[in-house]
C-alpha cells in the first residue's frame, strides 16, 4: 500500500472516530429517579444516525413505563422506552439506527414520562436515615473548632476515605450534600441533577439565586461578606473549616475545596 493511500486510510479512520458525540445523565421526573443513562450518537455505515445507549433504574422503585428523548435542537431523533417491569438496578441496552443524518451529534437527553410501580415501597433515603448523625456529627465538628483543636489535612481526607458534609442556613441544619461523593450519588455536590448540584435547586450552591450561592447572602457561600456561610464537617465530628469565599470568616483550609468553591462562584 503505498503512503498516499496510507495518508488517506489515516485521515478516514481519525473522522470516523471523531464522528461520535456521547453523553452521561442522571435524569428525574419530579420527585421520582433516578435513571442513569449513557448514551454515543454516530454515524451508521449506511450514513443515518447511529445510538448506543444503556441506562440503569438507580431509582430504588420498579417502574412501569418510562420514555426517554435523545436528540438535538431540531427534536428527538430517538425515543426510549420499557417493555416490561424495569426493576431497580437492572440494566437496558440500545442499538439502534436511524435514516436521518444529523448535521451534527451534539445531543441532549431527556426523561419525558416515569412511572413507577403502584404500591412500591419508598427508596431508601441515605440522607433522611443518617440525617441524626450527620447532626450529631455536626455539633461535635463545630465544638471541635471553638477549640481549635487540629483539622486533618487533604491527604489525611483522601488517605482516610471520609465523606466530606456541607451544611449551611440558620443553625447549620440544612444539608447541602457531600463534597467529595460520587457524581452519580444522589446528594453529592457534583451531580448537576440532584437537589444538591442543581444551578436551580434551593439547597445548592450552585444556584446563584438562593440563599447559599448568591454574592449577598449572609448564609451564602459565594458572598465575600457573608457572617454564617456553610461549614464542613465529617461523620467521625471532624470540623473542616467553612465554605467561603470570604477570607476573613474561617475558610477551609483544604486548599482544593478553597479553590473549588472560589472556581464555583464565578461563574
Amino acid at each position: 500500500m503505498t503512503a498516499r493511500w496510507l495518508k488517506l486510510l489515516l485521515v478516514v479512520t481519525i473522522s470516523s472516530l471523531s464522528a461520535a458525540g456521547s453523553e452521561t445523565a442522571n435524569l428525574f421526573k419530579g420527585h421520582d429517579g433516578p435513571i442513569y443513562i449513557e448514551s454515543t450518537l454516530s454515524y451508521s455505515a449506511t450514513g443515518g444516525d447511529h445510538l448506543l445507549a444503556r441506562a440503569r433504574n438507580d431509582s430504588g422503585r420498579p417502574i412501569q413505563h418510562f420514555e426517554i428523548c435523545i436528540g438535538n435542537g431540531h427534536g428527538c431523533l430517538f425515543k426510549l422506552w420499557n417493555t416490561a417491569i424495569w426493576k431497580p438496578d437492572a440494566v437496558l441496552n440500545w442499538d439502534l439506527d436511524s435514516v436521518v443524518h444529523s448535521k451534527d451529534l451534539t445531543q441532549f437527553v431527556k426523561l419525558t414520562s416515569l412511572r413507577v410501580e403502584k404500591g412500591a415501597p419508598a427508596p431508601k433515603q441515605k440522607i433522611a436515615s443518617s440525617r441524626p448523625s450527620f447532626m450529631q456529627s455536626l455539633a461535635i465538628g463545630l465544638a471541635a473548632a471553638t477549640a481549635n483543636q487540629p483539622v486533618p489535612s487533604a491527604a489525611q481526607v483522601q488517605e482516610a476515605s471520609v465523606a466530606l458534609l456541607l451544611f449551611g442556613g440558620e443553625g447549620h441544619k440544612v444539608f447541602l450534600g457531600c463534597l467529595n461523593c460520587s457524581k452519580f450519588d444522589a446528594n453529592s455536590v457534583l451531580n448537576q441533577f440532584g437537589q444538591h448540584g442543581s444551578q436551580y435547586a434551593t439547597e445548592s450552591v450552585f444556584n446563584r439565586y438562593g440563599e447559599f450561592g448568591s454574592a449577598y447572602s449572609t448564609y451564602s457561600a459565594c458572598s465575600q461578606y457573608a457572617t454564617d456561610p456553610p461549614v464542613i464537617v465529617d461523620q467521625a465530628g471532624r470540623y473542616y473549616g467553612r465554605m467561603t469565599v470570604n477570607r476573613y470568616n474561617d475558610p477551609t483550609r483544604l486548599g482544593y475545596y478553597a479553590a473549588w468553591i472560589a472556581g464555583v462562584c464565578q461563574r
